[in-house]
């Protein structure tokens, strides 16, 4: 997602959990925070 900063909203009516919505946010983040940057067993 370009300028996913500016443009990603989670919609309050929007029926996604707590838990998908951290998912989306820690694979939509800087390279150096993401989610598996470490390695695969960070996904594991």
């Amino acid at each position: 997602i370009v300028n996913w900063r500016h443009y990603l909203k989670f919609p309050e009516e929007a029926r996604i959990s707590i838990e998908s919505k951290d998912l989306i946010c820690r694979l939509l983040c800087d390279v150096e925070n993401r989610l598996g940057s470490g390695g695969a067993d960070q996904i594991k």
